[in-house]
This record gives C-alpha cells, sequence and structure tokens, in this order.
C-alpha cells in the first residue's frame, strides 16, 4: 500500500495546494466494506451500485487491481476503482467522493491514470497529473 499526504496550506512545505483540507491517498484493496458501502451511499453512488448486496460488494471490491482512496484523517472520503493492464490502460469503474469533489475526484482520476503506467510513483500530485501535490510518505 502507498500513502501520498498533501500537506496542509499552513504548512511551510504546501507550495501550490489548492485544497484546503490535508489529505492522504493510498492504493489497495485491503478496506473495510462497511466504510466503503457508507461512502458509495455517502455520494450518491450506492443510487447505482448493489450496495445491500455484501458479497457482491466485496467480490467488486477484491476484484479491481487498482483502488485510490483519499482519506482525511480515518474517514474514508474518496475511492477510484479501476482494472488496468498496468501498461497503456485504465477503466475506471467507480469514483466516489464525500467531500470536496472537484478537487479529490480529479486526484483520484490522476492516480489512476498514473496506475496505468504500471509505476506507483508517477500515482498522484504533479508527476501524475493531479491538482494537489502530494508527495509519498510510506510504501509497503
Amino acid at each position: 500500500m502507498t500513502i501520498y499526504k498533501v500537506p496542509h496550506p499552513a504548512s511551510p512545505d504546501a507550495g501550490e495546494v489548492r485544497h484546503p483540507i490535508p489529505m492522504h491517498y493510498r492504493t489497495g484493496n485491503d478496506l473495510d466494506l462497511d466504510q466503503v458501502i457508507e461512502l458509495y451511499v455517502a455520494s450518491t453512488l450506492g443510487e447505482r451500485r448493489p450496495v445491500e448486496e455484501r458479497e457482491r460488494m466485496k467480490a467488486m471490491l477484491e476484484s479491481a487491481n487498482l483502488v485510490i482512496t483519499a482519506w482525511d484523517g480515518e474517514q474514508l472520503v474518496g475511492i477510484a476503482r479501476s482494472l488496468t493492464d498496468g501498461v497503456y490502460c485504465t477503466y475506471l469503474s467507480d469514483l466516489a467522493v464525500r467531500l470536496s469533489p472537484k478537487a479529490a475526484s480529479a486526484e483520484l482520476m490522476a492516480d489512476a491514470r498514473g496506475g496505468a503506467a504500471g509505476d506507483a510513483d508517477s500515482a498522484g500530485g504533479a508527476e501524475g497529473g493531479g491538482l494537489l501535490p502530494a508527495r509519498r510518505v510510506h510504501a509497503s
């Protein structure tokens, strides 16, 4: 799992941050299913997805080979669920965002675009074409 941290605008290394809330971006689909379902419902994507069918939602999440999430502290605030060949093509199946849809949506889509290149370092921030300059703070 890779975590990207977007510095708070008040921090000395904030640079061109356009989002007022410090966010963390992670890759990986090892997520709490209840948090994911709650986000889908809160974002209205749950109106178009089988959120009442837990096993199906679990399979959808586990089968996606590129999942990027946005976190405000411990709260899941965004998810991009994709399928990719890791080289050229990424199919963004679901994009659900709880808050600041423009900024977080654009960043999650930029991270998904970077994932098609098969390079975790290219996902996110200025390098991945996103709105928010993110810096990698942890990888496992």
